[in-house]
Order: C-alpha cells, then sequence, then structure tokens
C-alpha cells in the first residue's frame, strides 16, 4: 500500500542538482524555469529477486529520458530510483512532488489481481533495498490505480513505460478507476495493450519535446520508431500494439513549456472534458 511519507532509505543511482532550484511561474502560469522531474525504474527482475516476468531495461529507459531532457534544456536534473531502491511507496509524495514522473519496467494488468484495484506497475522491492516479493501480486510490489492519485502535489505529466497501465478491458468501471487517479495531473502516457520495452525510445521521446513537439505527440512518435519489435507471437491485442495517452481535454497539446497549473480534478460532473488518444501501432506477423 502507497502511504505518503516521508521516505528514509540508501539512495543509489540518484541524480540531484547541486543547487536546490526555484521554481518561478510567470503571471499567465506558464513555465519559465524548467521542469523537475522524477524516476523509477526497474531492469533487474530475475537477476536480484527471480521474479517470473524476467529482466528488463526499465532502469536504462529512465535514465536515458532524464539525461534526454536535461540535454534538451527542458529540466533540470532530477531524482532516479532503479532496482532495489525503486519502491512502490515512491507512487505517493515523492512522485506528485515532480513536475514530470515517469516509471519503467514491468506492467500487471487489471485480470492479474484478485482484490478488483486495477492494474499496477510492477516492482520486485517490497519497499525495503533488501526485502523482495514472495509472490508477483504482493501488494507492497504494485501500485495499482486505486493507490495513486497524482496532481494535487506538482505532478502535471506521467509517463507510464509499461504493459497495459491504461487498458480498460472495455469495463466501465476500469476507465473510471483510471480517470480517477488525475487529481491535478494534465497528460498520463502509457499503454493499454503488450508493448516493448526498448530503453532507446526514452532518447527519441525526450528529443522530440525539446524540439517543440507537444509531449502527447513526442510520445506516439517515439512508440512508433521502437514498438515494432515486439514480436506478433506476443502481441496483446494480436497484432497491436495500443500507445494511450488521457487527460484534460484541453492539455492535449501541452508542450514542456506550457501551463504547470493544475488542471480540474476527474469527477463525475465533468467527466466530458477529459479525452483518450490512441496511436495504433500494427505488428505484422
Amino acid at each position: 500500500m502507497i502511504k505518503k511519507l516521508k521516505k528514509v532509505k540508501k539512495i543509489r543511482n540518484v541524480v540531484a542538482s547541486s543547487l536546490a532550484v526555484l521554481t518561478v511561474f510567470s503571471l499567465n502560469n506558464v513555465a519559465s524555469a524548467k521542469w523537475t522531474q522524477g524516476y523509477d525504474g526497474v531492469s533487474s527482475y530475475y537477476t536480484t529477486a527471480k521474479c517470473v516476468y524476467g529482466d528488463r531495461a526499465g532502469a536504462q529507459y529512465v535514465q536515458k529520458l532524464h539525461d534526454g531532457l536535461v540535454g534538451n534544456n527542458v529540466a533540470d536534473n532530477g531524482v532516479i530510483y532503479t532496482d532495489n531502491y525503486a519502491w512502490e511507496s515512491d507512487f505517493g509524495t515523492f512522485a506528485d512532488s515532480k513536475q514530470f514522473f515517469a516509471f519503467a519496467g514491468h506492467g500487471l494488468g487489471y485480470l492479474a489481481f484478485s482484490n478488483g484495484s486495477g492494474a499496477a506497475s510492477h516492482f520486485y522491492t517490497l519497499n525495503s533495498s533488501s526485502k523482495y516479493h514472495v509472490t508477483e501480486t504482493d501488494g507492497a510490489a504494485n501500485a495499482q490505480w486505486d493507490e495513486i492519485r497524482w496532481g494535487d502535489g506538482s505532478m502535471r505529466w506521467a509517463t507510464m513505460y509499461q504493459c497495459n497501465f491504461l487498458r480498460n478491458g472495455g469495463q466501465s468501471t476500469n476507465e473510471t478507476k483510471i480517470w480517477n487517479m488525475f487529481q491535478g495531473l494534465h497528460l498520463m502516457m502509457g499503454f493499454a495493450s503488450i508493448m516493448y520495452l526498448d530503453s532507446r525510445e526514452a532518447g527519441w521521446y525526450a528529443a522530440r519535446i525539446g524540439a517543440g513537439w507537444t509531449i502527447k505527440d513526442s510520445y506516439f512518435d517515439a512508440a512508433s520508431q521502437y514498438q515494432p519489435q515486439l514480436p506478433y507471437s506476443s502481441t496483446d491485442p494480436d497484432g497491436k500494439v495500443i500507445a494511450r495517452v488521457k487527460g484534460y481535454s484541453t492539455k492535449g497539446n501541452d508542450k514542456w513549456d506550457s501551463s504547470t497549473t493544475a488542471a480540474p480534478s476527474y469527477s463525475s460532473t465533468n467527466a466530458s472534458s477529459f479525452s483518450t488518444w490512441d496511436r495504433v501501432i500494427t505488428i505484422n506477423p
């Protein structure tokens, strides 16, 4: 369970500014300083914890995304937690304190769980650098939809580079659970299918953002470049990778220097003000 408490832990693979950064906003609430950014990336699932899902290049992805945004003058140096130091509890206060946050690693779809709390970002740690999951569905190893509420703090843009995080299975209850995560968040980038994790995709994504593309189109273009590597036999749904962006409708054209004012929180009364955008990538047999 995610707890919004200050976390004390030994930090490895952390990149942080040597000086505190004061974020200043102009009178029209357009960002006049670079993004603050934070990351969780997991690679050594099997190597460290014998996770049945195997190793992936999640740590490498978040490092490349961080470095790309810094290199393109979009963001200041941020904080990166990887492998043993990436915890489910990071999705509370830590994540929501950053304007831009990304997770990269395994994703478990909503059908993997019997608790009805939705899909999850999967870790092998149990909120500890030395305790690992016994079963892949351990609560402390999975940040599920019902536990995530982003935007009440600083977060405006989230990237969930994993399988199935934005897949609702055609169920309205799942769709509502996804939207309930939006509590000031502008946009969430993710996938509504099985996807292919290639850390190089991060560099393409960052370069497009730095070139002035919208965040949404930057994400879609990067996915179009690298997702065709997924073998047809691994696709679900068959023959497709579905890159998906969800968010407040008027934020669909956000760029790196767009307003950082919180979007309205999702509710049943303003549901029509939120939109879903898809890029369907065909995978040939």
